[in-house]
């Protein structure tokens, strides 16, 4: 594989947005920016109406992005920025108007850097951790200015189709690639005069379709992607099928003890009756100390009172597997499981509050 991508995973999908507002605007034209209306309202239609539409089909499919933006769009549209904080994407840096680092001298691409980081510690107390230039140009000591402030990758050049490092006197920066193909501007963006019209969707869906065929079959870093609303379909039959399957398991255990094996196979079969073509794993049911082993496989040992029970379910649906975990527990459960639970839950709770799109594993 030509790029380590964690098990089991053949490739990576990002989304990203750059939230520009009217940055590059004034940036380039700032007379016209400070004089004409027109200009700067096509540019702040993404951020008044553009960016809550993108976060409700994300949150529909249940997908994190990537968000880039400049100093000036977190000063001048605070709360906008802020709902892409709060509903839990990243954000990265994207500079502070959305300057042309090929017309600035190292001091002012400095000067800039520390700007738009100033910008983000008032208005967002966040420090961003990855970074897009604008217009995607970069000077050559740029990737060591970003090492030195402590960014951690950047996303601006073309010089491959999987993250590689750039080398400074720092250590490595991460390189995340980008490609005119998977961007929208040059397909949707409308300049006068130009010969290239305002593409159609369906062209568009094709091309981006076919690129991501390739980058999978290349192991690559794929810039876009969207689940179809079929395969979302797929996955919540699943998912019911699994909620229903543990349901079942609680009328069983409330009628009388059952054996792990009954319980098992009575799931498996129900799923099937209802829709179910498979199954993702062989059902684990596994009661009392038993539960410490790994994919450990369903028995015929009778459920006891006061012993918890553990049993993971994974229905499919047109190769679509829901994975739902469950404990139980017959009668009243020891006070020493209750507490494990709770310190586990706690646990979970915390990790979640501490989730960001992009984290490995690992971390």
């Amino acid at each position: 594989m030509r790029f380590p991508w964690p098990e089991p995973f053949q490739c990576a999908a990002v989304l990203s947005f750059d939230v520009d507002a009217e940055s590059a605007y004034v940036f380039s034209n700032p007379d016209k920016a400070a004089a004409q209306l027109a200009g700067m309202e096509e540019r702040r239609f993404g951020v008044r109406t553009g960016v809550a539409r993108i976060l409700k089909l994300l949150d529909s499919y249940g997908l994190p992005a990537s968000f880039f933006v400049p100093g000036y769009t977190i000063e001048h549209h605070t709360e906008t920025t802020r709902t892409l904080l709060h509903a839990g994407h990243e954000l990265g840096a994207h500079g502070n108007v959305h300057e042309a680092l090929d017309t600035l001298s190292p001091a002012q691409e400095e000067q800039v850097l520390k700007d738009q980081l100033a910008v983000w510690q008032k208005y967002l107390n966040v420090r961003p951790e990855g970074y897009r230039s604008p217009a995607w140009e970069l000077n050559v000591g740029t990737p060591a200015l970003l090492k030195r402030y402590g960014f951690l990758y950047d996303s601006s050049l073309m010089g491959d189709d999987i993250p590689y490092d750039l080398d400074t006197p720092s250590g490595p920066l991460m390189e995340v690639p980008v490609q005119w193909l998977l961007d929208d501007a040059p397909l949707y963006r409308h300049i006068y005069g130009s010969s290239n019209g305002i593409a159609d969707p369906d062209r568009v869906i094709r091309m981006w379709s076919q690129e991501f065929k390739g980058m999978y079959a290349e192991n690559g870093c794929f810039i876009l992607e969207i689940k179809g609303e079929q395969e979302i379909g797929y996955l919540r039959q699943a998912n019911r099928l699994a909620m229903q399957g543990m349901e079942r398991a609680r009328a069983m255990l409330v009628k009388g003890p059952a054996t792990e094996l009954e319980l098992a196979v009575q799931l498996e079969a129900e799923a099937r009756l209802a829709g179910a073509d498979g199954f993702g794993y062989p059902t684990l049911v596994s009661c009392g100390t038993k539960m410490g082993a790994p994919h450990s496989p369903a028995l015929l040992r009778r459920v006891e009172p006061g012993k918890p029970l553990r049993i993971a379910f994974g229905p499919t649906v047109e190769g679509y597997t829901a994975d739902v975990v469950r404990t139980f527990c017959l009668g009243q459960p020891p006070a020493e499981l209750v507490r494990l639970q709770n310190g586990f839950l706690e646990a979970q709770e915390a990790v979640i509050r501490l989730l960001r799109p992009g984290m490995l594993c690992p971390s």
